[in-house]
């Protein structure tokens, strides 16, 4: 009887240099976002959104201190970037 050796490399992964970085950038992105969307969720439903009280924070009224041309740079700014990240 005679062995035979494959000869074939073992398969490598084919995921490109820093795909994981990228990867845990935006699954941490949504967990984030998902956590304030619940925060929010919760006030909505069980906090007087007139009163005082909070269930950890409320994001009503963070952007209340810019003025409005700041916002508006921000706003068409990200747009730019989004309309941008879709072109090859």
């Amino acid at each position: 009887m005679e062995t035979t050796v494959d000869s074939k490399p073992a398969v490598q992964s084919a995921r490109k240099p820093g795909s994981l970085f990228w990867s845990v950038v935006v699954y941490g992105g949504t967990l984030a976002l998902t956590f304030c969307v619940l925060v929010e969720m919760i006030n909505i439903f069980f906090y007087d959104p007139w009163g005082d009280e909070k269930f950890l924070f409320r994001t009503a009224g963070i952007l209340a201190g810019f003025d409005i041309s700041t916002l508006t740079w921000i706003m068409f700014g990200s747009l730019v970037v989004f309309l941008m990240a879709g072109l090859p």
